[in-house]
């Protein structure tokens, strides 16, 4: 049986989404579904958008520490099928950081705190045009 994307990101975010890899429930297989157009980086983070049936095959990732640990992103990303293919949506669409929370909710997303080599972040970012645009809360 294959996992729907919206569990997997959610309850397996950092292998789906970093790896942008796909398993079958029951037989531990993993399948590589592409090499993402980003840097290389760690502390990412991805949603899927489990409650809008029109948004169902869509991952939207951002941010995480880059150039091998030593910098941060704060860009958005997008796959329409599931993680095969991907296009940058924004290349600073909000301060650059690493560790932070992301969700969607009711066809919007949202994304808070995080860290960078400087600071602890407590602000809040949404975007309603699926990872487009960014505004601070």
């Amino acid at each position: 049986m294959l996992l729907k994307p919206a569990a997997l990101c959610v309850t397996l975010l950092f292998s789906l989404c970093v790896g942008q890899e796909e398993t079958h429930a029951g037989d531990g297989h993993w399948t590589k579904r592409s090499d993402g157009p980003w840097s290389a980086r760690e502390g990412l983070m991805a949603v899927s958008f489990a409650d809008d049936q029109s948004l169902m095959n869509r991952i939207v990732l951002s941010g995480g520490r880059t150039s091998s640990g030593l910098g941060f992103a704060g860009d958005v990303w997008s796959s329409e099928d599931n993680g095969t293919t991907w296009k940058e949506l924004n290349a600073n669409a909000f301060p650059k950081r690493a560790y932070h929370s992301m969700v969607s909710l009711k066809g919007c997303i949202f994304v808070m705190g995080g860290q960078t080599f400087k600071s602890y972040l407590n602000d809040v970012w949404r975007s309603c045009e699926g990872g487009k645009s960014w505004a601070p809360l």
